[in-house]
């Protein structure tokens, strides 16, 4: 999310102002970008409380400040985000506490799943561009 800047619609100082704080609600909207990762159902269900809240944020700076096109790309990560986010947070889901054991044994870890999954999404970013061929050991990395 840290191409608000390039893609705002004019230079408009209210908008560059929420920039830190847009990218902190895009981090904290994020279950997995999370560090630490919840451990307990109490903080599975702070997280859940609260994502709506960053998600009005990155929704409400998109619609201001970004233009047109920026803020259809912005809204389909924001839909896909809020997804999962739904899933996680639904009361049947039955995974939950499979998500709060891996919290605890990913915190172990010291941010490097954390790391790894940014790793791989910088990887990624432009395999559209590869040959076939080029593409699996990326995607296997």
């Amino acid at each position: 999310m840290a191409a608000f800047g390039s893609n705002h619609i004019e230079n408009n100082p209210e908008c560059d102002a929420e920039e830190e704080e847009v990218e902190k609600c895009a981090q904290r909207m994020v279950l997995l970008d999370k560090q630490p990762m919840p451990q307990t159902a109490d903080e599975l269900q702070l997280f859940c409380d609260n994502y709506k809240k960053e998600e009005d944020c990155l929704r409400n700076h998109s619609i201001k400040c970004l233009s047109p096109s920026a803020h259809q790309t912005v809204t389909i990560l924001i839909n896909s985000v809020v997804a999962q986010n739904q899933k996680v947070c639904s009361k049947g889901w039955r995974n939950k506490k499979r998500m709060i054991n891996g919290g605890k044994c990913i915190n172990k870890y010291d941010n490097k799943p954390v790391g790894c999954l940014k790793q791989f999404i910088d990887n990624i970013q432009g395999l559209h561009q590869l040959t076939q061929n080029d593409k699996i050991p990326v995607i296997c990395w």
